[in-house]
């Protein structure tokens, strides 16, 4: 249903919950921020594996 009315966001799916279609400014803008916040989550996701594995290096030198 998300992808066949073109819902992603929280905002998004309120806003199509009551009714109401965003303008384009706002769906333009909530479109442009998908990828950098899947670039943030990424590099989010593989700082804390990194953390985790030097602390198990660590861990286990020890």
């Amino acid at each position: 249903m998300k992808k066949e009315n073109d819902v992603y966001t929280y905002k998004e799916i309120i806003a199509f919950t009551e009714g109401k279609r965003l303008d384009e400014i706002d769906k333009l803008q909530e479109t442009g921020k998908r990828l950098y916040q899947k670039i943030l989550l990424a590099l989010g996701s593989a700082l804390i594996a990194l953390a985790v594995c030097l602390l198990t290096a660590w861990l286990i030198q020890r």
